[in-house]
C-alpha cells in the first residue's frame, strides 16, 4: 500500500511538470514584470543606494576604456534626489530639491544651476582618443538617459519605454547573497541628444524577482561621431538599497566648492 502511495504521489508530480492542463510553464508576461516595478516604487517615498558604476567606451581607432567609479544615490518623494560619482578625473555630482537642478563636475569644477525638469539630471563624461590626422580627440557624451530620480524612473517605466522584452532570467550574487532575477531590455520612446547627435539607448534592468526592484540597470548607446562608431555601456550595479528610512535634508541643497564656476552647459567647448 505504501509503494502504491508512493507511485501515485510520483505519477502526480510528473503530471503536474509535464502537462500544461494542470500546471501551464508559460513564459512570463514582461507587461506585468513592468507594472510589479512600477508598483513596488509607488510604494517608495524615500531611497538610499550605494553601488558601482562600471563604463566601457568603444571609440574609434579600436581605443576602450573602462571605468570603475563609486556611486551613491538618495532620493525624497516627490521631486528631491541626488547622484554622485566620486572620481578625481570623472567624478561628477546632481543634486535637486525639486525646483532647482545643480549639476557638477568634479575635473573641470564647473557647474550648471537650472530650473527642475523631468529630465535634466543626466551624467555628462568625456573620453579622449587617439586620431590618425589629430593626436588627441575629445568626446563629451552625455550618458544619462533618465531623469536621475530613481522613484519617478521605475515608478513611470511602462510609460518611457517603447518596447520591452523579457531575454533570460539569472540570479545575481549580491554581497554573498544570490538575487533570483528577471533580465528585460527596454527601448525608450524617445532618445536624448548629445550636440544635435541623435542617439538611441537601450536598457537591460535585472528585476528581483521577490521585490520587483531593480537590482541592475545597464544601458548602450551606440552613435557616429565624425563618421565613425561610438559606443558607451553605463551599468550600474546596487549593492545596497534602503527604502522608506530617514534621509538628510542636507543632502538636496548644493554649496559650490571653492573655486568653483557657473556655466551655462557642461562639457561644451565655450567653457
Amino acid at each position: 500500500m505504501g509503494l502504491t502511495k508512493s507511485r501515485l504521489v510520483i505519477s502526480v508530480i510528473v503530471l503536474t511538470v509535464l502537462s500544461p492542463g494542470i500546471c501551464p510553464q508559460t513564459r512570463p508576461d514582461v507587461r506585468e514584470i513592468i507594472k510589479l516595478v512600477s508598483n513596488a516604487y509607488k510604494d517608495v517615498n524615500s531611497y538610499h543606494v550605494e553601488g558601482t558604476l562600471f563604463i566601457k567606451w568603444d571609440l574609434p581607432e579600436d581605443h576602450k576604456l573602462t571605468l570603475e567609479l563609486p556611486l551613491v544615490m538618495d532620493g525624497v518623494r516627490p521631486a528631491k534626489f541626488r547622484s554622485e560619482i566620486t572620481h578625481p578625473q570623472f567624478g561628477s555630482l546632481v543634486v535637486s530639491d525639486g525646483i532647482t537642478t545643480w549639476s557638477y563636475e568634479t575635473p573641470t569644477k564647473h557647474y550648471t544651476k537650472k530650473p527642475a525638469t523631468d529630465n535634466d539630471a543626466s551624467l555628462s563624461l568625456t573620453a579622449e582618443y587617439k586620431n590618425k590626422k589629430v593626436k588627441k580627440k575629445t568626446v563629451d557624451l552625455d550618458i544619462g538617459t533618465a531623469s536621475g530620480n530613481m522613484i519617478a524612473d521605475y515608478e513611470n517605466l511602462g510609460q518611457l519605454v517603447r518596447t520591452a522584452t523579457l531575454v533570460r532570467q539569472e540570479s545575481l550574487l549580491i554581497k554573498g547573497r544570490s538575487a533570483d532575477c528577471f533580465v528585460i531590455e527596454l527601448e525608450w520612446k524617445r532618445g536624448p541628444e548629445t550636440f544635435g547627435v541623435k542617439i538611441a539607448p537601450k536598457t537591460l534592468l535585472w528585476i528581483d524577482r521577490v521585490t520587483h526592484l531593480v537590482l541592475r540597470d545597464s544601458t548602450t548607446t551606440t552613435m557616429e561621431i565624425d563618421r565613425k562608431s561610438v559606443s558607451l555601456t553605463y551599468d550600474e550595479h546596487y549593492d545596497l538599497i534602503k527604502l522608506n528610512e530617514p534621509v538628510s535634508a542636507a543632502l538636496f541643497v548644493f554649496t559650490p566648492p571653492e573655486g568653483a564656476k557657473e556655466v551655462q552647459n557642461l562639457g561644451t567647448p565655450e567653457n
